[in-house]
């Protein structure tokens, strides 16, 4: 591993302000998680990447905001941890980690920043950690002596300290942090800011209200004392902070995304058409329905069956790792002991029933329910032992699994004792959300509903995503109907909105487009943080430019129009049915293009002058490449107005052709242009203009281009005004 070193970190044209170089303290840390080469350039790459978009550990008296996206358990924490190891590396000596709002997620952090990082090994002279620090005198020396080593020893960083601070994400936290770094001398410390699911907590939840919540003003309290730092949000919702308004403090000025290694398993893989992962939660056996007296119902049962066909498989295969089931009924935590005691009561009765002798009638009905959960496993499974050998562990799988409920009930929620058990039942609401990784998580039961159908809510109880390749036929999701349409929906939402931020990189946020798919049952985000409300709507019938005669791009369109025409010199035909019409209502046509080329040659090339035009062709494109996702080999229809002959259009008082398209003619049966179109699949309409006002001849030689999308194809759309 030691060619990390020589990695290239910041590809040309990311927009990076400086280039970080990969150290010890990367190659240590890639070493200690036993990364390959391949795996080990992606994610140091990535990292410098990110880190070289931050201000350099030279800079002094200037912020930066920042955001990193991931999915859904993903590998955002071992991002950070390399960013926090690469910042080693490059001389800075302060890094702030705002660990999240619950001390479990805290500890988990902790735990895994001091375990990644080798402190609490060797390497643990090259830092000083201070977790939730106050600002007690003794603290305060510590702080300025770590800092001050530095300057001591400028040309020995292997003398000096790195200070990493782990602190939760609550305004009294933040404050004691806040108060113990202003009585230091930080003008010589340039910080990094990291903040965990940067969507939660911090952002300011009284902006309607024109206040300051209190944990985001203890966060700009924070920013404030600090001379120069980079603010750095990761999380897998990323709605929120792009939402808020550009001149807010926490408002990103560059996004960054992560890209999953190949164990991945998310939305794409598990929520496709006919997946055979997902399975429907009856609507009887949905809490709001199923009578509590009834005991548990079938498909809990159900699912907790298909769960231990797993974790005998497991124990078949020794034990590697954990098995996991996840129940998620509800955030009334009364709601979680109900399942919490149905979950242990199953187990109990089916491990009574495996200890009854071998002709019991009660066993051999239990022998069959199993067995019908085999093969619905088997279906999807690779390498599953055969079943009387799962059947032969089966007592020992159940008893090595315990049921345990995750939620705050006793004023905090713990650190999830993992070692105690090979297999897990965990049953909760909120505790199992964001940031908690179940390991080894198999079988996902949730009854609860979408609820007020909060995109980023939503997707953050996905723990069933994950890096879960090597056991994905294993894993099975319980929903009702509307959830599972709630995370199909964001999966188009979430990779739409990743491709634009992927096209816009290395530009600054504040001139990124704010319009993504989203569909009409989902919100990006919570109401309360955003300055400005979302508007929603569908693609209109026709989209055209309306002014296609700015100076500026006449030319250039006229040269990427006449190019991509040129190219279908030997395909156009006559429309049919065109026999009776008058001349300039001949239009030519190809049938059936690929609708990849139309795209790529015609489409993405075209150049808009007006907002209104560049907001009309990237929703164009959007919805062309969302169709191009769900079918590469689409086809698309294209027609040549008028066979290439010009036609004469007026312009209106605000400059904008007035209307490209000629209306119906009952005397020839011409359906007019709107009507040119096939219904079934993509349709583009080419004119050649010429246009004038008043008698007085504006533009000649204007080449339009109109897209319509057949309103099956189309996806609900949302956007914001600038802010």
């Amino acid at each position: 591993m030691t060619q990390i070193e020589q990695v290239t970190i910041m590809p040309n044209g990311t927009g990076g302000l400086w280039e970080p170089k990969a150290g010890v303290e990367v190659t240590a840390l890639m070493l200690r998680k036993d990364f390959d080469d391949d795996a080990a350039a992606k994610v140091v790459g990535e990292a410098g990447r990110i880190l070289s978009m931050c201000l350099p550990p030279d800079a002094r008296c200037q912020d930066r905001a920042g955001l990193v996206i991931g999915y859904v358990q993903s590998g955002k924490t071992l991002s950070f941890t390399t960013v926090t190891a690469l910042a080693r590396d490059n001389r800075y000596r302060l890094v702030v980690v705002l660990a999240g709002t619950k001390t479990n997620l805290l500890d988990q952090n902790e735990e895994r920043l001091t375990g990644d990082l080798g402190i609490l090994e060797e390497r643990g002279k090259f830092w000083r950690v201070l977790v939730n620090p106050r600002p007690d005198v003794d603290k305060v020396d510590e702080v300025q002596s770590t800092l001050d080593l530095w300057d001591r020893y400028k040309d020995r960083p292997e003398r000096c300290r790195t200070l990493l601070i782990v602190v939760m994400k609550n305004a009294a936290r933040l404050g004691h942090l806040t108060t113990l770094l202003s009585k230091c001398n930080l003008t010589s410390s340039c910080a990094l800011v990291i903040d965990d699911e940067g969507d939660q907590a911090g952002l300011n939840t009284k902006v309607r209200q024109n206040d300051e919540s209190a944990t985001y003003a203890s966060i700009l309290g924070l920013r404030n004392v600090l001379p120069a730092h980079t603010y750095l949000q990761y999380t897998a919702t990323p709605q929120a902070p792009l939402l808020i308004s550009r001149i807010d403090r926490l408002s990103p000025e560059f996004a960054e995304l992560l890209k999953p290694g190949n164990g991945y398993v998310g939305g794409k893989h598990l929520f496709d058409e006919g997946s055979p992962y997902v399975e429907l939660i009856p609507a009887d056996d949905l809490p709001d329905v199923w009578p509590p007296d009834n005991g548990p119902p079938p498909s809990l049962e159900k699912a907790m069956r298909l769960f231990f066909i797993g974790v005998a498989a497991g124990v078949i295969a020794g034990r590697e790792g954990y098995r996991s089931m996840m129940i998620h009924p509800s955030h009334l935590r009364g709601v979680h002991e109900s399942y919490a005691s149905w979950a242990r009561s199953i187990r109990k009765l089916w491990l009574d029933t495996l200890r009854e002798p071998e002709g019991s009638p009660d066993r051999g009905e239990l022998r069959g329910d199993f067995l019908k959960a085999y093969d619905d496993i088997a279906a999807t499974a690779d390498n599953l032992p055969p079943f009387n050998d799962v059947w032969h562990e089966m007592d020992f799988a159940i008893e090595e699994t315990k049921v345990q409920v995750v939620n705050a009930s006793n004023g905090r929620i713990e650190s999830f004792p993992w070692s105690d058990s090979y297999g897990w039942i965990l049953v909760g609401g909120a505790g199992l959300d964001r940031g908690f990784t179940v390991e080894g998580l198999t079988v996902t039961y949730m009854p609860r509903g979408a609820g007020t159908g909060m995109a980023d809510t939503i997707q953050q109880r996905a723990r069933f995503f994950g890096y879960k390749r090597s056991y994905m036929g294993l894993v099975r999701i319980f929903v009702d109907s509307g959830v599972r349409h709630a995370f199909t929906a964001y999966v188009k939402h979430e990779e739409t909105l990743r491709n634009s931020l992927e096209q816009h990189q290395g530009k600054p946020m504040r001139t990124w487009r704010r319009l993504f798919f989203l569909d009409s049952s989902l919100k990006p985000t919570r109401r309360s943080v955003m300055a400005l409300d979302i508007m929603r709507g569908r693609a209109r019938d026709w989209i055209d430019a309306s002014r296609p005669h700015s100076e500026e791009i006449i030319d250039i369109n006229r040269k990427v129009v006449d190019t991509f025409v040129r190219a279908l010199s030997n395909q156009w035909q006559s429309m049919p049915g065109s026999e009776g019409w008058a001349d300039f209502q001949k239009h030519e046509v190809v049938s059936g293009l690929p609708l990849q080329r139309v795209y790529e040659e015609l489409l993405v090339p075209l150049t808009m002058a007006d907002d209104d035009d560049v907001f009309d062709q990237i929703l164009v494109t959007m919805q062309v490449r969302a169709i191009l996702e769900d079918d590469p080999n689409a086809l698309c229809d294209v027609y040549l107005m008028s066979g290439g002959k010009e036609r004469e259009r007026a312009i209106t008082e605000k400059g904008e052709v007035q209307n490209p398209f000629q209306g119906a003619n009952p005397s020839t049966g011409y359906p007019g242009d709107r009507e040119v179109k096939t219904p079934d699949r993509v349709s583009i309409q080419i004119h050649k203009l010429k246009l004038h006002k008043d008698k007085t001849e504006v533009a000649s030689d204007v080449r339009l281009v109109a897209t319509h999308i057949p309103e099956p194809l189309r996806e609900d759309i949302a956007s914001q005004d600038d802010a």
